[in-house]
């Protein structure tokens, strides 16, 4: 029920918090190699969450959610930032804090059309766009920090 619910979001979070605070801390990755790994991670996750048959598997897959995000947060933030000019990043600070509220609108409702379908269709449906996603930021250039500075 709630409570179950309540403790997956919660092993996300931790998750999230721990890569956030300490892992990334210690291990400086790119906004690049970010960006061309969380997606996929969060794909697998999403297929995992599809198919979980246990509550151990379900745990895993919202820890593995709160990896990708602690990995896709600061990778989109930094591409975004460095990829305009100084007097731009206003409104990309801006955008980047709209797209979560976006998501939060617009998703439930494609969520429940795609529920409909089947009760696994929405985490099928959304680890094929991140798939899709991961495989666009394998050939999209994301800047690096190096070369940003220079804008």
């Amino acid at each position: 029920g709630s409570e179950m619910c309540i403790r997956d979001r919660l092993s996300m979070a931790l998750v999230t918090l721990v890569v956030q605070i300490v892992v990334m801390q210690v291990v400086k990755l790119s906004p690049k190699v970010l960006l061309r790994v969380s997606f996929f991670i969060l794909g697998a996750d999403l297929l995992l969450l599809a198919f979980a048959d246990s509550l151990l598997l379900l745990y895993v897959a919202y820890a593995g959610m709160g990896l990708s995000f602690a990995m896709a947060v600061p990778g989109l933030n930094a591409a975004a930032t460095m990829s305009v000019r100084s007097e731009e990043q206003g409104a990309v600070a801006g955008l980047l804090g709209a797209a979560p509220t976006l998501g939060m609108v617009v998703g439930p409702i494609l969520g429940g059309a795609v529920y409909s379908l089947s009760p696994n269709s929405p985490m099928l449906v959304g680890a094929a766009a991140t798939i899709l996603v991961g495989i666009y930021f394998q050939f999209v250039r994301v800047p690096e920090p190096e070369l940003a500075q220079s804008n």
